[in-house]
C-alpha cells in the first residue's frame, strides 16, 4: 500500500511541476517584446515600458505596464485608450493587463522637450545605457523625473548611474532631479 501511495504522490508532484514549468516558460523575452509592440501600435501611445507579467498557472498570465502618452490627454481619453490596449493585448496574446500606469510626456513646452533631448544625450553617452524613459519636467515645481535603463550585465551600473545623475544636476542646477535606475523589462 505505501508503494502505491508513493507512486500516486510522485505522479501528482510531476503533474504539478510540469504545470509550473509550463507557466514559467510561458514568459519569454520575445513574448514581452511582442506585447510591447502591440501596445505601441495604439495611436495615443508613445512608448511602453516596465512590463511585468505574473503567472497564475499554465497559460494564465496577468500583467501591468507603463505607457507614455502626451500630457494633453484627459481622463476620458486615457480610460478609452486603456480599455482599447487591454482588449488588444488579450485578443492578440491571451494576457490580461490589469494595470496600465501613465507616464505623461511633455508636449506643450519647447524648453521641456529640449531638456529631455539633452538629458537623453547625457545618459546615452555612457556605455551600457540603453535608454531613458518616464521623463517629465515640471516647470512650475522645477523638477525633472526620468528612468535610466542600464544594461543589467554591467557590473558598474551604480557608478554609471551616479555619473549620469551628477552630469544632469550640473547641467540643470535650478531643478530638483528624481532619477530612477531601472532594468530592461
Amino acid at each position: 500500500r505505501s508503494h502505491k501511495l508513493t507512486g500516486e504522490m510522485a505522479e501528482s508532484a510531476a503533474l504539478s511541476l510540469g504545470g509550473a514549468m509550463k507557466a514559467l516558460t510561458a514568459y519569454t523575452p520575445e513574448l514581452a517584446k511582442e506585447i510591447k509592440q502591440t501596445i505601441r501600435k495604439d495611436p495615443a501611445v508613445h512608448g511602453a515600458y516596465d512590463l511585468i507579467l505574473h503567472s497564475y498557472g499554465p497559460e494564465r498570465l496577468i500583467g501591468s505596464v507603463h505607457v507614455e502618452v502626451p500630457d494633453t490627454m484627459n481622463a476620458e481619453e486615457i480610460d478609452t485608450m486603456t480599455r482599447r490596449i487591454t482588449e488588444d493585448v488579450y485578443r492578440e496574446h491571451g494576457i490580461l493587463l490589469t494595470g496600465l500606469s501613465i507616464y505623461s510626456m511633455n508636449t506643450r513646452d519647447e524648453e521641456s522637450k529640449e531638456i529631455r533631448q539633452r538629458i537623453s544625450q547625457i545618459a546615452t553617452s555612457h556605455d551600457g545605457v540603453l535608454q531613458i524613459h518616464g521623463f517629465y519636467v515640471s516647470q512650475e515645481k522645477k523638477t525633472i523625473h526620468f528612468d535610466v535603463i542600464i544594461d543589467y550585465a554591467r557590473e558598474d551600473r551604480e557608478l554609471i548611474f551616479a555619473d549620469i545623475v551628477k552630469e544632469v544636476q550640473e547641467a540643470y542646477p535650478e531643478y530638483q532631479i528624481f532619477p530612477v535606475m531601472d532594468i530592461d523589462i
